[in-house]
């Protein structure tokens, strides 16, 4: 009996879509534009019964705290609290 879990499998199709060349120098282009922000793309787990989010890409404020993500990701959602 093993005392981890299986990892669960992520739908990533966005490094699918992307290279990790290319994927490096758009981080680096938005680090350099916005200076003050955080690039966070959202994914997916398979078999996740949550509803797709329009939105995946944001610029969260580097002031921002896991709280304040959740609740802007449950408001995409619309997930009460």
């Amino acid at each position: 009996m093993s005392l981890f879990k299986k990892e669960k499998v992520v739908e990533n199709d966005f490094k699918q879509k992307y290279t990790l060349e290319e994927r490096l120098v758009e981080s680096n282009r938005i680090l350099t534009k916005y200076v003050d922000r955080i690039p966070v793309i959202l994914t997916k787990l398979a078999g996740s019964d949550i509803p797709e989010i329009e939105k995946r890409r944001y610029l969260i404020p580097s002031q921002y705290n896991v709280a304040q993500l959740i609740h802007i990701i449950r408001t995409r959602l619309n997930i009460s609290e």
